[in-house]
Formats: structure tokens, sequence, C-alpha cells
């Protein structure tokens, strides 16, 4: 169940390397650059480190449903290894600048919020440091790092605060939802004390005197049996069985009739 949960993230985050990776790959290409084999094999060397690396997370168990709360040394090894895998990529043409999204995007998901923007900070600087040293420092090799970087630090920003509130609402609903269970179940609770007192008194104002009655009269039957009174004894006898009769009839009513 956890797994089909992370499923989504896995290949939401190999489409993304895929289509980035894409890039320099397709534009190098294009023009004929002379260092296109070299694009081409680097950039897949970081896609396969992307994939596997992915994989190996889920695994472990570090790549959740939701963005990391908590830090883990495996995300920073994955973070790392895929980055010089790219950092080959930046060598070879400036294009490459593209898969910073989903370099950045990937550490603030696998990466608690302040340690994911830390990791950020050094990817971009990292990043503007490659495209400098290896196609010379314009206004594009500054501001573009700079910019997807915070773009994707609002981004995610937002989409945890986001999942926050939604945390929180749903818990307030559980917890309202749990309150009103109880109270439920309260109510048939006191309606069961209720409806137990109302069957006590029932058969205290009823049967428990028919049934006095029966022992009465069986009582008196007994005396006249001692008596050699047979007739009257048999009255009272006949007399028990009609107040024993009443009795339970008085009972059924209580029962069925609340």
């Amino acid at each position: 169940m956890h797994s089909l949960a992370r499923t989504p993230y896995v290949m939401g985050a190999a489409a993304l390397a895929c289509v980035l990776l894409a890039i320099p790959v397709v534009e190098s290409t294009l023009t004929s650059a002379p260092h296109t084999s070299s694009v081409v094999l680097f950039s897949l060397v970081a896609l396969i480190i992307s994939l596997a690396g992915s994989v190996w997370l889920m695994r472990a168990g570090d790549i959740h449903a939701e963005p990391a709360t908590v830090l883990s040394w495996r995300p920073l090894v994955y973070i790392a290894v895929l980055a010089s895998a790219w950092a080959m990529v930046i060598a070879e043409t400036p294009h490459a600048t593209y898969f910073l999204f989903a370099l950045i995007g990937t550490s603030q998901w696998l990466l608690p919020e302040r340690t994911g923007a830390l990791v950020t900070f050094g990817l971009t600087a990292f990043t503007i440091a490659g495209q400098v040293f290896h196609h010379g420092a314009s206004t594009g090799t500054v501001v573009g790092p700079l910019l997807i970087a915070v773009l994707m630090l609002a981004f995610m920003h937002m989409y945890r605060a986001m999942r926050f509130e939604a945390l929180q609402k749903n818990t307030v609903i559980a917890q309202l939802r749990s309150a009103q269970d109880q109270l439920v179940e309260s109510e048939r609770e006191k309606a069961r004390i209720t409806e137990r007192e109302r069957l006590g008194r029932d058969l205290h104002d009823t049967t428990a005197q028919s049934l006095s009655s029966v022992v009465l009269r069986l009582g008196l039957a007994d005396e006249a049996l001692g008596s050699g009174e047979v007739p009257l004894a048999l009255v009272h006898v006949r007399s028990a069985s009609d107040a024993t009769s009443e009795a339970l009839s008085e009972l059924r009513s209580a029962i069925s009739h609340p």
C-alpha cells in the first residue's frame, strides 16, 4: 500500500528527468554540436542514476507520499551522485541548466524544508559556477539558475503549506467525527439506562404486586390445606394461578411496549 502511494512520485520524477535531460540532447543534435556524443552519453548516465536512485530510495523507505519532514542520509548521497553526473552534462552544454528544476524539486521533496533550501542554494551556486567556468559569464548563466531556484522554493513552500493546512483540517474533521460518535454512543447508553429504569418502575408497580399477591394466596392455600379445608385451598390456588397469568401478561406488555 505504501509502495503504491510512492509510485506517482517515482514516475513523475522519471518523466521530468527524461524531459529535462532530453533538452540538451535535442539541442546538441539539431545544432550538430561537436560534443553531441558526450552530451548524449552523460545525459544517459544521469538518467540511469536518477531512475536507479529513485528505486533505491523507495525500497529504503526514504520516498513518501508527502514531502519529507525527517532528514535521512540516503537522499543526500543520491542528490550528490546525481549532481556529479549532471555536472558532466553542464561541462558540455549550457542547456543542461534546465535539469536544475528536477534537482531542486527532488531535494525539496526528499529533504526537510530547511535542509532542502540549503541544498537548493548549494545546487544553484554549483550550477552558476559550472556555467561560468565552462561557458563564460553572462546574465543568463547567473539569472537563469537563480530564477529556477526562487520559483521552485516558492512553489514547494506553498505546496507544503497547503498540505499542512489540509492535514490540519483532516485532523479536526476526524476529531469532530470521533466526538460525534462518542455523543451518539452516550445518547444510546442514556436511552438504555432510561429504558431499564422505566422497566424497573413498571415491574415494581405492576408485576411485583401481582407476584406478591400470588405468594399471599399460595400461603393462604397452604394454611387451608393444613386445616383440612381443601375446597378453600383450591380457591386460593386458582386465585394464585390467575394472578400469575396476570403478572405474566403485565411483564410481556412492559417489555413489548416501551
